[in-house]
């Protein structure tokens, strides 16, 4: 009969001891909660120790970083601008220099008559780019090259369009070089055309403005 009544008090101090650590976990989950998590990943301070720990807002969370702005190239002649941006808030905007982040940009050019304009990104092998532009004014003549950095890849042309005011698509770079287009203007008219770009890339800009053949 004793040992019956042994067994049943071990039980019955296993589930307090069970009831006891439950409980002292979930105020402590519930305690970091409150003074860390909440105040460091979301800015909501219900009880004030975020702001006496100092720690509100301090925590960034992973995610893609991603940029937009609308800037010319640093080399882009300042007369074949349409429409130039705001130069205060494009220095605002903050530069990516890791290729391995994902971005998008917005670039306006103008082509003036009887002239030709190349645009080129620099890329790595197997990252992709997604892109579309529009042009007003006039038709374009355009094609899509790579060239590679080492030069032991031939350049290669991997779209071409004639008589188009429009363009887009989507495509993985398949070596690492500078990748863009070369629009010709063979109108009597000047065109301009804005360009969007979205992948992994850093600007080239414009290389060369010349008269078509």
């Amino acid at each position: 009969m004793a040992s019956i009544l042994n067994v049943q008090d071990h039980r019955k101090q296993s589930v307090l001891t069970l009831i006891a650590v439950s409980t002292v976990t979930s105020l402590l989950t519930a305690l970091l909660l409150l003074a860390y998590v909440l105040p460091a990943y979301y800015g909501i301070d219900p009880v004030g120790w975020g702001a006496k720990l100092g720690i509100i807002g301090r925590a960034t969370p992973l995610g893609t970083v991603v940029v937009t702005h609308t800037a010319p190239s640093p080399s882009q002649p300042a007369a074949q601008i349409a429409n130039p941006v705001n130069t205060a808030a494009s220095a605002a905007v903050p530069q990516i220099d890791d290729p391995l982040a994902v971005r998008q940009d917005t670039v306006e050019l103008t082509i003036p008559a009887r002239q030709s304009l190349d645009y080129r990104l620099a890329m790595e092998r197997d990252y992709d780019l997604d892109y579309h532009w529009a042009a007003k004014g006039g038709k374009l003549t355009t094609e899509l090259r790579g060239e590679s950095d080492d030069g032991n890849v031939p350049s290669k042309t991997f779209a071409a369009l004639k008589n188009s005011d429009t363009g887009k698509g989507f495509f993985i770079i398949p070596f690492n070089g500078k990748f863009g287009w070369h629009w010709q203007n063979k109108t009597d008219q000047t065109v301009t055309l804005r360009l969007h770009t979205k992948g992994h890339y850093q600007i080239v800009g414009q290389i060369n403005t010349e008269k078509p053949k």
